[in-house]
């Protein structure tokens, strides 16, 4: 498999990244495989996060949506992909794995809006923005794309920023080229980076068995990231512990066979 950088998205908001209200920007277009999306309500800015009406962005991905009005719960289904977002709550949840949002669901002019870049990367969506004609460019990837997707995220999210500068940490004290470490946010961005595997996980569960060996592959290395993970959050993190439990072995052999697939 081809190893290089993939780097998708963005959000209309960029535009407007200097505002952190709440506005309606209707000159915004927001297309799915080049179908144009027409909202009853315009698409709206929220603390610069490109908002839209909840049902037509699903109906136009085609999910199936259920609106749970006990718990003020959004529940949409994608092939074995379940999101679950509650109005007002900045968490989203992928498969019952939670994914932090900058902008939580809410409602505006009578509809309950969702982030659109939140709610299609969780499908592993291709999500683009068109700087002249202001559209969002939604557009569904082919599995040898969201492999070069979840390869690069492995390796720069997890590996690079993550496990391996953790490792060199905990026997050196520096990241992995022998500078100081910022031990805490580097912590804290792996956790944000963490979340993002669910969206993945979702995908390689739902390939057909076609692609039996991509999705086995796909699984031992999500899972060893997991027991990895779960070592960081339960060990204390500091040069000169025993750092034996922190055995990256078997991670980078599951990460290398998958991006040799």
């Amino acid at each position: 498999m081809k190893k290089r950088a993939v780097v998708f998205v963005l959000s209309a908001t960029m535009v407007f990244g200097m505002f952190s209200s709440t506005y309606a920007a209707d000159s915004i277009q927001v297309k799915v495989d080049g179908a144009n999306i027409e909202f009853d309500v315009p698409p709206q800015i929220v603390n610069n996060r490109t908002m839209v009406p909840m049902r037509a962005i699903f109906e136009k991905l085609q999910a199936e949506v259920q609106w749970d009005d006990a718990t003020k719960t959004i529940i949409a289904k994608r092939g074995t992909t379940i999101i679950r977002i509650k109005i007002g709550d900045n968490i989203l949840y992928v498969n019952n794995k939670p994914v932090i949002l900058d902008s939580p669901a809410q409602v505006i002019q009578g509809r309950t809006m969702v982030p659109v870049r939140a709610i299609s990367e969780s499908f592993c969506l291709e999500v683009e923005w068109d700087w002249d004609s202001k559209i969002v460019l939604i557009r569904e990837l082919k599995p040898s794309e969201v492999m070069h997707n979840a390869y690069n995220y492995i390796v720069a999210d997890i590996w690079n920023e993550g496990f391996c500068n953790i490792e060199h940490y905990l026997y050196n004290g520096t990241d992995s080229v022998g500078e100081p470490l910022d031990i805490k946010k580097t912590l804290d961005d792996l956790k944000m980076n963490f979340e993002k595997k669910a969206s993945y996980d979702a995908y390689f569960e739902n390939l057909d068995t076609f692609y039996g060996e991509i999705k086995n592959s796909w699984s031992n290395l999500s899972k060893e990231t997991d027991r990895l993970y779960n070592e960081v959050i339960t060990h204390e993190i500091k040069p000169g512990v025993e750092a034996d439990f922190f055995n990256t072995v078997q991670f980078c052999e599951y990460r290398d066979y998958f991006g040799d697939l």
